[in-house]
This record gives structure tokens, sequence and C-alpha cells, in this order.
């Protein structure tokens, strides 16, 4: 039905939803509850009555249900003097009646009875009711008698009532719907200016212009030939603000407050189209102090100890600016990985005995000890090292200081890729000598400002990072030019912002793999089963396939056996660790319920077992051990950082233990070093980045990684690894910890994506493809502030 469509239509523009694909569950959840269950959103709506029927009452009282009777028509008909008609009762014999019309006292067509029906019930304020009356008499003639009337009073009243319950985008769109139906119908213009005034005051409120212009624009374009004073009254209002939020700009930007007067300009952009002085304005602020702002979804701690690690996506993203790493990566080249270091250049000995950290004579210059502090460091970490470096402290032969500036560290054996062993965080002693160009200027709740603390002659002054909880937000100031750079784009998402004229997409270099991390205080630590269990209860590829690539095919996104991903292509040098002789889980729910129920069984047995033991000089074992088998595990906790793809699943993972009569406990966790170092859970929602699975495979599954621990036979196999001396002894050794891992699933494997960011074309300098979104920041150049969305 049109007017069904026209209103969806409508309540998405609200939302800022127009052209945003969604499918299934996802449209059902953007368009609301409340919505769902009222009046317009049912396909079908039931009918009165399973077959229709007429009412013949007779003057001496009998009441005969009959067939729809044989009218020469039925639009008001009125009953007849003379004659008579033939008629099927309506019983299971279906008897032929004829009966004179002389005899009718009364006749109730079954369209009447529709209509009087749906009366009574809008009566009773059940709209739903009265909606399934009224369309099943639309189906029926749509031109009957009283219809549009019946139609144009549901309207009416549910508007009211939304409006009265503070439902004010439902009153709207149901306005809307009763204007195209009925645009004669009086009252109409009186009760959207009504409505769209509350609207915009709880907008103007809560400080959501955009959302006031939005609304705005429906109410100038979705109510055609209404005089309406509701637009023109908040327009002007606009207007007003506007004009003082430009005079805040400018004296802030007269003060050398360069940020508050850019946030300011912005501001006034959101409220009505900048105009020639906007525009001006927001040029000399630009020139007075380039700034670029970028979108989140987890905010980056910029002070933590260590901050970077392998599962803290976040804190890796700011970690180029803030010199956080010993060696990072920069590139894959032939059949291995290029890296850099803040503190200067990385450089492996052709023998492959040793490599050297060649220290940048920038720092040799304000630091002239800075190798020796470099040599000291990585003799103490060594001796009892974190995760991340326990495989340079297993092969760790000699640190010298070999020529100023020059550190070598001298290997037991041949490594395979020297410079791979110093991946992992910069040690907080050296943060002295590491350039930061960076400072915190401010930080707000959803917004962290850094200010340069050199002269930067090109490139930006000012950045700032600005978390978003949903990526509908996101996606909308990136395609209306309030946002520079979106950091991390769904994958629902990606296809969209690439037919976008002002937006392109680039990919990360590294894939991300999706893991659920057991909590090392959980029952899960000790009992395999139920693990194994929760690994058949994810539909892997339900989830790639459908929710997060709606159908769509997209290079490396898929399902995983084992933590390690399998790179882009065939043929990328990132693939060897992953095995594809083990296929990813199957989803089957019937075998992860049985599992579960099995592991509780046998846990309520054990603990059963014990009590008896503890009691056997009392007379309380039988009934301990009969409270034992009563009593149910508790509820699994899922923890997960606020990322749309993180809330997603585990949104889906919790509905699939609910689907098996368990119940698992989501809880979101904002802080991504609260996130990765609490203990208080069952299981963790990890999205883990491995650049060089041969040596941050202990940091992944080895003691004190992202797994917590590890079984001994993990251990030995990680061992290995370090000393493999060819191609052939690393890749067995690689088999090794997939297979064991795999059976451990101290780390439950999900899937990988490629994660995606976009950018608006006017910045410049951004690649198709890197590695970390900051690698290639000192190139950013604003070409032009605003473009078209």
């Amino acid at each position: 039905m049109h007017f069904l469509a026209k209103t969806s239509q409508l309540l998405g523009a609200l939302a800022g939803r127009e052209g945003v694909p969604l499918r299934g569950g996802l449209l059902l959840a953007a368009l609301g509850v409340g919505l769902l269950s009222g009046t317009f959103l049912r396909a079908e709506p039931p009918v009165e009555s399973a077959e229709p029927f007429d009412t013949i009452v007779l003057k001496q009282g009998t009441e005969l249900r009959v067939e729809l009777l044989p009218l020469p028509t039925r639009r008001g008909f009125r009953l007849p003097t003379s004659g008579r008609v033939q008629a099927v009762a309506r019983n299971a014999a279906a008897e032929q009646l004829t009966i004179e019309w002389s005899a009718v006292g009364r006749l109730v067509l079954f369209e009447d009875r529709l209509l009087e029906s749906a009366a009574s019930a809008l009566g009773e304020q059940d709209f739903g009711k009265t909606f399934r009356l009224l369309v099943r008499l639309e189906q029926l003639d749509a031109a009957w008698p009283g219809l549009e009337v019946g139609f144009q009073r549901l309207l009416r009243a549910e508007a009211l009532a939304r409006f009265r319950k503070g439902q004010y985008d439902h009153a709207l769109a149901l306005l809307q719907t009763l204007h195209e139906r009925s645009p004669s119908a009086s009252g109409t213009a009186n009760a959207v200016d009504a409505v769209g005034s509350q609207m915009l005051e709880a907008l103007w409120t809560a400080e959501d212009y955009r959302g006031m212009r939005t609304t705005i624009d429906v109410l100038n374009t979705q109510f055609p030939g209404l005089k309406l004073r509701t637009p023109k009254v908040w327009e002007q209002r606009l207007l007003v603000a506007q004009q003082a939020l430009f005079d805040q700009a400018e004296a802030a930007l007269a003060a050398g407050e360069f940020w508050a007067a850019r946030e300011k300009a912005l501001g006034a952009a959101a409220l009505l189209p900048l105009g020639e002085r906007g525009e001006r304005l927001l040029s000399q602020i630009q020139g007075a102090t380039p700034a670029v702002r970028i979108g989140v979804f987890v905010p980056a701690p910029w002070k933590a100890a260590p901050p970077r690690r392998v599962d803290r996506p976040a804190s890796r993203r700011l970690g180029r600016l803030r010199s956080d790493a010993l060696v990072w990566l920069d590139d894959y080249r032939g059949q291995g990985g290029v890296y850099g270091s803040p503190l200067g250049k990385v450089i492996a000995a052709d023998d492959r005995r040793s490599v050297s950290l060649l220290i940048d004579p920038l720092i040799l210059q304000t630091e002239a000890d800075a190798a020796y502090l470099v040599a000291r460091e990585l003799l103490t970490i060594t001796a009892d090292p974190p995760a991340a470096f326990a495989p340079l402290a297993e092969l760790l032969k000699t640190v010298r200081v070999v020529a100023p500036g020059t550190v070598e560290l001298g290997l037991k054996v041949p490594h395979l890729n020297p410079p791979s062993l110093l991946l992992g965080p910069l040690p907080q002693s050296l943060e002295g000598i590491a350039p930061q160009g960076w400072k915190l200027n401010k930080k707000t709740r959803d917004e962290t400002v850094y200010e340069s603390q050199t002269k930067r002659p090109t490139g930006f002054s000012y950045f700032a990072e600005k978390r978003y909880s949903t990526d509908t937000d996101a996606v909308r100031d990136l395609l209306a030019g309030d946002l520079d750079v979106l950091a991390d784009v769904p994958p629902w998402r990606i296809a969209a912002l690439r037919k976008s004229e002002a937006v392109a997409v680039g990919r990360y270099r590294t894939p991300t793999l999706h893991c659920l991390v057991v909590g090392p205080k959980s029952r899960l630590a000790v009992e395999r089963d139920t693990r194994r269990a929760l690994s058949y209860l994810v539909p892997r590829d339900y989830f790639v396939e459908e929710l997060l690539l709606g159908g769509r095919s997209e290079s490396g996104f898929g399902p995983i056996s084992g933590p390690f991903p399998y790179g882009l292509t065939l043929s990328d040098p990132l693939r060897y660790a992953y095995q594809d002789s083990i296929s990813p889980q199957a989803h089957e729910p019937r075998l992860a319920g049985l599992l579960l129920a099995l592991a509780a069984k046998l846990q309520r047995e054990a603990q059963g077992s014990a009590q008896v033991e503890a009691d056997t000089d009392t007379d309380t074992d039988t009934e301990a051990e009969a409270d034992a088998e009563e009593e149910d595990p508790a509820p699994l906790v899922l923890i997960y950082p606020p990322s749309p793809v993180a809330r997603l699943a585990c949104q889906t993972i919790a509905e699939q233990f609910s689907a098996i009569g368990s119940t698992v406990v989501l809880r979101e966790i904002v802080d991504e070093i609260e996130l990765t170092t609490t203990t208080d859970y069952d299981l963790r929602y990890a999205e883990i980045r491995v650049d060089e699975p041969m040596t941050q495979a202990w940091e992944v599954l080895g003691p004190g990684g992202v797994a917590g621990d590890c079984s001994s036979a993990l251990l030995a196999a990680l061992e290995r690894v370090p000393r493999a001396s060819s191609g052939q002894q690393l890749s067995e050794a690689m088999a090794d910890i997939f297979q064991i891992a795999y059976g451990d699933l101290q780390v439950i494997p999900l899937w990988q994506t490629v994660d995606h960011f976009a950018w608006r074309k006017s910045l410049a300098g951004l690649p198709d493809e890197t590695v970390d979104l900051y690698q290639t920041f000192a190139d950013w150049q604003n070409q032009s502030r605003r473009g078209k969305p």
C-alpha cells in the first residue's frame, strides 16, 4: 500500500537513514519496536472474519448470517419494499433460502459491519485493530462511503496519542500520511505545526542541530499546500543562533583560541548553510591553524603502560603519533615484512645472526647516550620479558653498542626475520628519547584534541578524534563534511561509501581477527567441553556473509579456524601461519546445546561428589548433593568493545545462547585498557591484529599474552618457532601451534575481516592501503575545506 511506504520513508528521513541499505532484523530495529507493534507496518493485516458475510434481521426478530448477497449494487443499497432475494445460510448445511424483502426489518452488509467495528475499536484506542478493519474494507471496496473518513479519524487519533506520549517523529509521520490521503482535511496544518514545534524544541535542547535541519526540511517538503508557521519561525531562530556562533568564532580566532573558533564555526554550519560570512571565517580559521577531525568508535588512550598490544586496535591507531613501539610494521614486500622504528632504522645482518638499531641522528643531538640507554633497556626487558618480547629473550645472546648510535643484538642461532623480534611496545624508560610530536590539548567525553609540539609549515597543527556511538551518525557526518576521516568503516557501509563522489575508501594491510578470549578466572578456563560447545554455537558463515556483507563478496572476509590471519589473497606472504586443512567450526546449535547440558551435568556431579566427600561425617551429604543437582550454572558474562562489528556480533551470540535456553550477559566497555586488563568476565570479544605470526604467536597464545596462559604442549610448540632455521621448520612449528590452539580453545576463533577507512577527497595524502591510519599523517594536506556530499 502506497501510504505505508511513505510513512516508513518519512521516518527514515527523520532518523537520517535515507540511502542506507538495511536488511531483515536490522530494518526492524532501525524503525523501532513501538512502531512495529502499532498501526502501519503489518504486511498482511488480519481480517475480522475468515469469510465475509451479510446479516439479515427479520421483522420478527430472527437474525440470519448469510453469504454475501447477490445485490445489483452494494454501495448505497436501500431495502426494497417488494420482491425477494436468494441467500445461502452460513451454516454447515449451506441452506438455500428465499427471503421476501417485505419480511426484512434490517440488512447489515459486511462492509458496514467492518466500518462500525472500526469506529468501536477506535473509541477504545485500539489503533491496530481499527487499521486492520479499515484495510479489510478497503480491499473489498476502496470507495465505500465512510471509509476515507474512518482513515482520517484513525490517523488523527493515533497522531494525537503519539504526540501525548512524546513520540513526535511517529506523530509527524502519521500526519504526513493523513495529508497525503486527504490534502483538504481540516486542522492538519495546526497539528503539524504543534508536533513540529515540539520536535524542534527537543532537538534544540539536545543541541542536535543537524536533526533540526532535517526536521525543518521534512516540514517544508513533505506537506505541500499547507501554510505552516513552524518552519519559518525556527529558521529565523536558527539564523539568529548562527550569527551568534559566528560572533563567538571570530572572537575566539582573534584571541588565538583556534580550536574553539573552529568548533563554533562548525556548529554554525550544522544550523544552516554557511553563506559568504561563514565560508570566509572557516577559511581564516583553517589558514591560521590547520586541523583535521577523525571519527572513531573506540577512543584511544593517550597514556598507558604499555598501551601497544595485538588486541588493542585503538591504541595501535594512535601509536605512530605517540611513538609507542620499539619496532612496528611498515609494509610487506616479497616474502616478509618491512619494519621501522621511532628511534631510527632497523637492519638485519646478511647471516641473520644479528639485528641492529641505528639511532636517528636527531635523537643523538639531544641524547648522546641514546644507544647505551637502548642497549641497557633491552638487557633489562629480556631478563623478565613481557609476552611481546619472549621470542627475543629466547634467542638473545649479546647486546652491544658497536658504533656511535648503533645497537647490535647478537642471536644464539640465525632467525628467519630478525627485525620482527623487536615488534612490541616501547619501554617506558625510552619514552624520553623517542620523538613526541604531539601533546594532548583537551579531552571531553566524546572528543580528544591533540596539538602539534613542533612548527608545521605543512600538514596540520591540530587533530581531533571524535567518538561515535553509532555508525549512522559517523557516516552522516562524513558525507556532510563535518568529519574529514572515518577511522573504521563497518563492512555493511563500504559499498555505499564507495559510490560517493565526495568520499574515498581505503583498507588496512593487516586483517583483523575476531575471537572470543576465555576469562582467566572463569569456569570456562577449565571446562574445555563448554568451550567446544560455544565454538559450535556461533554461526560464522551466516554472520560474515549476511550480517556483515549483506550477500556481497569482499576479499579477506571469512570464518577462521585459528588465531592467525590467512591474508588478503592466496599469495599474501602473511598467510604462511594459517592452516587451510583445518576447517572453521560449523554452526551446530543442537550439538552445542547437548555439550553445554553435558558439561553442566558433569560439573554438578563433581560439585556434589566433592561436597559428599567433605561431609562424610555428617548427615547433610544427601541434601548437599540434591542442592548441587538443582543449581543451574550462572549466566556467562561476555564483554566487548563499542565497535559496530563487535556490538552486532555479541548481540548475535547472545541470541544463539537464548535459542538453546542459556543466558549470556553482555557488557560493553568503552575504555580499551580496562577491557583488556579486567579479569571479571567469562568471555571477551577481541579484535586482534597480527603483523608477523612467527613472533607474535607468543603474544596471542603464550603465557602473559592475550590468552593469559597455555598448555605445556602449546608452550613447547611456541618455543620451537624462534629457533626455526628454515621455512620448512617454521611451517611445521606453526602448524603444530595452530593444531594445538584449535584443540585447546583458550582463544575461540570466529572470523577475519579486512578493516577499511574513509576520507573526504578534499583531504590529500591518504593511501588506498596502509598498515596504520596515521602512517602517512605527515603527508596529509587539506586541498579545500569542504565539498559536496
